[in-house]
């Protein structure tokens, strides 16, 4: 009885004497950020209000309103939320003295990939290795590949149009675009990977057999993995120091073992394909850029090292690149102006014959890729963007000076809703990017983000959106479910679409 008495004094003086440290830390205010506007009332002392609307995938949401009210925010204990183009610069830009947050150690493996590796020289090594791998003129070499999984997509569309009778406004079964572009993307970025040709658009399923650790093959679902382990990761990835600690303690919650999944996924497809390369198959992919360097040479990559990498560009490679395609679809059949503008301009850089477009017709055409980048503006896949943390000796940030290691952020989402940087900002119009002051607002776009740290695969998403969302509006006509209806957004790592239900029907050209 006495040890239970004991063990429970213990439980509550700890919390106790932990809430009365974190109230002392914030009246004592060392780095003096109490002259900001908190996210919460709580979120002075504690980051509980940020988790909760990481809980809730909603955290790019919570914090776009708070900042109507002012340009800085404090969403925890120490950090900050930027809302200025000079923030942008000074956080992410080239010479910028911020330097990734700790918070890129939260899930980190033995081996570092490009994205969450923090120390700038490895991450300069990193990227002159993967340079050639995703350099433009690689890039178009497999256009063949992406061809061949738009062609698969536009035989499942077209299975869906109604017949040459049919209405268009009939009971016309429709299709969900998201779901689709999950197929497409994951089908893409596996076959530019990998060579791995998993066909998944021929089945209308993302369903694929893995090996465990322990050898034992079994079936999991490639999107649900990866999106499914990213909602519990973004939870506690703010907590970098008791990461580890609550994911043990969690560890029965499922969302765990779907992460779990991604990685087996990601080991599979890598073991498959070095067995291709180890029984002498020459394959032009992104894994032989990975093994080999220009003239042949071995890049000499631990194993572990070279599946972080295709982790991570397997991740990226499939879900910013399907979470872009929905939404601009979706904001031009929202915006009839636009798409027929495009569809226009489209129409006459293309013939009869061009069933799938051709990159050389399409990555010049003007309009075409302002739509592109509008639809990135207003929604960006990583919404909230990643954290920065200012270095020992503090930080100048738009003119207010920011005390050192302390953590910084500017969001995307709402970055591109500022409307100095962009006026009318909840409008959906292409032509800002044609005007005269285009360049001066390309300082504060940044879905890819900026500076030395800057997303690698731009080169890659930017032709495959291109020629897909040409190919799409040349051959087909679209209707959402109602006029009014809107999608819906949750945010986990990125800030990714609902359903989108759809109908298609073929022009007449």
């Amino acid at each position: 009885m006495i040890l239970i008495l004991i063990a429970l004094g213990a439980s509550l003086t700890m919390p106790l004497a932990y809430c009365a440290l974190l109230v002392f830390d914030y009246l004592r205010d060392a780095k003096c950020l109490k002259r900001f506007q908190n996210l919460s009332p709580l979120a002075g002392i504690t980051y509980l209000p940020w988790i909760w609307a990481s809980i809730r995938l909603q955290r790019y949401v919570v914090l776009h309103k708070t900042h109507r009210n002012t340009p800085i925010v404090r969403i925890g204990p120490n950090a900050l939320s930027f809302n200025d183009p000079r923030a942008a610069q000074a956080i992410y830009g080239h010479g910028s003295v911020a330097i990734k947050d700790a918070y890129y150690d939260s899930g980190a493996g033995a081996h570092r990939h490009l994205a969450d590796t923090r120390d700038k020289a490895e991450h300069s090594r990193k990227r002159r290795i993967l340079a050639a791998g995703y350099a433009l003129t690689t890039v178009v070499r497999w256009e063949d590949k992406v061809v061949s999984r738009i062609q698969a997509l536009l035989n499942q569309y077209d299975q869906h149009c109604p017949k040459a009778k049919e209405s268009f406004q009939s009971d016309t079964p429709s299709l969900d675009h998201r779901r689709w572009m999950n197929l497409f993307t994951i089908d893409i970025i596996n076959d530019i990977g990998l060579s791995a040709n998993l066909r998944l658009l021929e089945k209308g399923d993302d369903l694929i057999e893995v090996q465990d650790a322990n050898g034992k093959m079994y079936q999991c679902h490639f999107r649900d993995s990866l999106w499914r382990g990213h909602t519990i990761h973004m939870v506690f990835a703010w907590l970098p120091r008791w990461y580890d600690t609550i994911k043990t303690m969690t560890s029965w919650h499922p969302r765990w073992k779907a992460g779990e999944n991604y990685g087996n996924i990601v080991a599979t497809l890598c073991k498959r394909r070095l067995d291709r390369y180890l029984a002498g198959e020459k394959l032009d992919d992104f894994f032989t850029s990975l093994l080999e360097g220009r003239g042949g040479s071995m890049n000499m990559l631990p194993l572990g090292e070279i599946i972080a990498e295709c982790a991570v560009m397997l991740n990226a490679g499939s879900d910013t690149t399907g979470i872009a395609l929905t939404n601009c679809l979706y904001l031009l059949i929202k915006n009839p102006k636009c798409l027929a503008k495009l569809r226009k301009e489209v129409d006459e850089a293309l013939t009869d014959e061009d069933i799938v477009a051709p990159f050389d017709k399409v990555k010049y055409l003007p309009y075409l890729k302002a739509c592109l980048d509008e639809s990135l503006r207003l929604h960006p896949p990583s919404a909230t963007t990643t954290p920065r943390v200012t270095p020992p000796q503090g930080q100048d940030i738009m003119g207010e000076w920011i005390a050192g290691n302390t953590t910084v952020l500017c969001p995307t989402y709402t970055l591109h809703r500022n409307p100095v940087a962009f006026p009318n900002p909840d409008t959906y119009k292409p032509e800002r990017w044609l005007e005269d002051d285009a360049k001066e607002i390309q300082q504060s776009f940044l879905p890819f983000s900026t500076g030395a740290r800057g997303c690698i695969g731009r080169n890659i998403t930017y032709m495959e959106q291109q020629m897909l969302i040409a190919s799409l509006v040349h051959r087909y006509d679209f209707a959402l479910p109602t006029p009014k209806w809107e999608l819906s957004y949750s945010e986990a790592v990125t800030c990714s679409p609902g359903p989108m239900p759809i109908r298609v029907s073929r022009r007449n050209l």
